[in-house]
């Protein structure tokens, strides 16, 4: 490891024998073998990592009074190991921050870095690159899957994010993806010019064995100015969640800073401690959901049935929105989409799934599926989505919009409607007996 006055530089090909240059806090340990692990897969915990040294990221450029952040590159070698193949989160950072510890930083969407109280505050004077993944993770609980790069500044939310890809050499218009949570080794490279006030960030498989030649993000930061005090400490950061958990670790890492180009050491997988093994459990679909899936398959195939003669219905009328006596005296042949749309509004639509279900299926998808459904039978066609667009939802490519309370109906009309329905417990028994019938049948056929 060398260190200069004007340049400053280290690199760790592991870190043992190195506890004295690395300050760890919360998780973090570094293993007998020289990994450096950020977290475990334990619920709720957060790991921070950082150079035991200030760096030095202020300088006055020459012939000039004006201030400006001076040029730095860092490599590392990362691996991210979920707990099971449908448990996965949160995702780490690397970090300029004021402080070589995140004091009082929470876990889950907040990584290690801020917490409720401080996300967004401008003193912050932290700059980080997420590696996230889980995506729209905020204090609402719509926490997903997620898989992309964010650049932050003081606050959790990133200015800019993008997917995981590289590029290829050969043809550098097309994507490669790649998952960061894949258990292998990983190669990212920061890139930050001083004068220029570009930053490039680019990561790829260790395994490719060369750099990809057009970075993943090349970005105009004029704002890292305003976050980077005279000196700053580098590091990671990284947390798990409630039921959401993968272990973190850096395989090696190198820094440097100042001069007209600094370039960081490269770091080369044969010199670096092996990886951790992947323990993810993997998991195929087990038949409590595959009875899930079936179940909410014939759900909405009656909900398609009954939007058909709900519409043919509606056409008869001439769309007039006033409601006829057979109408609200039958209601129980084609409101089994208003319970789940009742669900819906309360917030207790997974309460629509079969409970004898238990826990065995992905919360998270099975609220998109059903929101899905429900916007495929929204009484407005223009609000119902093409099929290009329901399985862009259903990739989580576009975020499924909200369903309006109305659900297309007039406020007289559904008022005056809802007053004469028979009880709303009569039509959950209904629609939960419906779904209990298509589940035992699903488990006998198995």
């Amino acid at each position: 490891m060398l260190e200069l006055r004007e340049q400053q530089e280290f690199t760790f090909r592991g870190f043992l024998g190195n506890q004295s240059k690395i300050r760890i806090e919360g998780a973090a340990m570094i293993k007998p073998d020289g990994l450096l692990r950020l977290t475990d897969r334990k619920s709720n915990v957060t790991g921070t990592a950082f150079y035991h040294k200030p760096v030095r990221l202020l300088e006055t450029s020459r012939n000039s009074t004006n201030v400006r952040v001076r040029s730095f590159s860092t490599s590392f070698v990362f691996v991210i190991i979920p707990s099971s193949s449908s448990n996965k989160g949160f995702g780490f950072t690397f970090t300029l921050s004021p402080t070589p510890y995140r004091l009082n930083a929470g876990s889950a969407q907040y990584l290690g870095v801020f917490n409720k109280e401080n996300n967004g505050d401008p003193r912050n004077h932290v700059f980080a690159v997420e590696f996230d993944t889980v995506q729209g993770s905020r204090d609402d609980n719509t926490d997903r899957i997620g898989n992309d790069i964010g650049l932050n500044y003081n606050s959790r939310t990133s200015d800019l994010q993008e997917p995981v890809v590289y590029y290829n050499n050969d043809d550098p218009n097309k994507k490669e993806d790649f998952q960061l949570e894949s258990g292998n080794p990983i190669q990212a490279l920061l890139e930050y010019d001083g004068p220029t006030q570009m930053l490039n960030v680019t990561v790829y498989p260790a395994r490719l064995g060369f750099k990809p030649t057009k970075p993943l993000i090349s970005q105009h930061v004029p704002k890292l100015l305003e976050i980077v005090q005279q000196e700053m400490y580098v590091g990671f950061t990284a947390s798990t969640g409630k039921g959401q958990s993968s272990a973190h670790y850096v395989m090696g890492w190198s820094f440097s800073s100042g001069g007209e180009r600094p370039t960081a050491d490269v770091l080369d997988l044969s010199e670096l401690p092996p990886p951790p093994p992947n323990k993810a459990k993997k998991e195929g679909l087990n038949s409590q959901v595959i009875v899930m899936i079936v179940s909410l398959s014939a759900v909405m195939l009656v909900m398609l049935v009954l939007l058909f003669f709900f519409v043919m219905y509606k056409k008869r009328l001439g769309q007039e929105e006033t409601l006829e006596d057979w109408e609200i005296d039958h209601p129980r042949s084609f409101f089994l989409v208003d319970w789940v749309m009742e669900l819906h509004a309360n917030g207790e639509i997974l309460s629509a799934i079969d409970p004898r279900l238990g826990s065995g299926y992905d919360g998270g998808e099975a609220r998109l599926a059903l929101a899905v459904g429900l916007l495929c039978c929204h009484q407005k066609p223009t609000s119902r989505p093409s099929m290009k667009m329901v399985l862009r939802y259903l990739n989580r490519d576009e975020d499924v919009p909200e369903i309006d309370d109305e659900w297309g109906y007039a406020k007289s009309s559904r008022s005056e409607f809802g007053s004469k329905l028979v009880g709303y417990d009569s039509l959950s028994s209904i629609a939960s007996s419906f779904v209990n019938r298509v589940s035992s049948t699903s488990r006998i056929s198995q």
